[in-house]
């Protein structure tokens, strides 16, 4: 539970980082789990971990800014971060 957020980038493991890697982070504590993905310009967001699980969950895309918990204040859009 050291890591506030993690990053996955995916141009085609998706499915494999919420199907084995999503669980593993939830179930750690891992306040915010991010999929950077390639295939679709976005970023998926994954907030509030429950067992192996995130009750919060939504996809960002385009110009579109996102703080992450851990550094309030500072936002990012996927047109950014995926330039």
């Amino acid at each position: 539970a050291d890591a506030a957020l993690v990053v996955e980038v995916s141009a085609s493991s998706r499915e494999k980082d919420e199907r084995v890697k999503l669980p593993i982070y939830a179930a750690a504590g891992i306040e915010e789990f991010w999929i950077a993905d390639l295939a679709r310009d976005a970023i998926v967001v994954h907030r509030q971990p429950k067992g192996g699980a995130y009750a919060d969950v939504r996809e960002i895309a385009g110009d579109e800014r996102i703080e992450p918990l851990a550094a309030p204040g500072f936002a990012v859009s996927p047109a950014e971060l995926l330039a």
